[in-house]
């Protein structure tokens, strides 16, 4: 079962209301539907939230850790070194967009 979020109930106009003035041809009752607010309720999948954060926090991963390699490499260090920079940078960069996500969504 997919999670939703319940959203605060928005005031919006009575569309059915404005159709049937308007197939009617009665332009009192149209001005009335589109004056009158209506209590609207919208459900949103969470999925979409987690979707925008996987991939923000994929592509500044492959970023920065791409110029984090590239940058050893091109100083000539050994492969050793450079592979425990990609992966060091691949650890601290999950930990810090993961703390940062859940600080930002509280």
């Amino acid at each position: 079962a997919m999670s939703t979020k319940e959203y605060e109930p928005v005031a919006m106009r009575d569309l059915a209301g404005a159709r049937a003035a308007y197939e009617s041809g009665d332009v009192e009752a149209s001005k009335v539907a589109h004056a009158t607010k209506a209590a609207h309720h919208e459900n949103h999948s969470k999925m979409g939230g987690y979707l925008k954060s996987i991939v923000y926090g994929g592509l500044d991963g492959i970023i920065t850790t791409f110029a984090v390699v590239a940058g050893a490499s091109g100083g000539g260090v050994g492969v050793e070194t450079i592979l425990i920079l990609g992966f060091s940078n691949i650890f601290a960069d999950g930990l810090s967009m993961g703390v940062g996500d859940a600080l930002s969504s509280k």
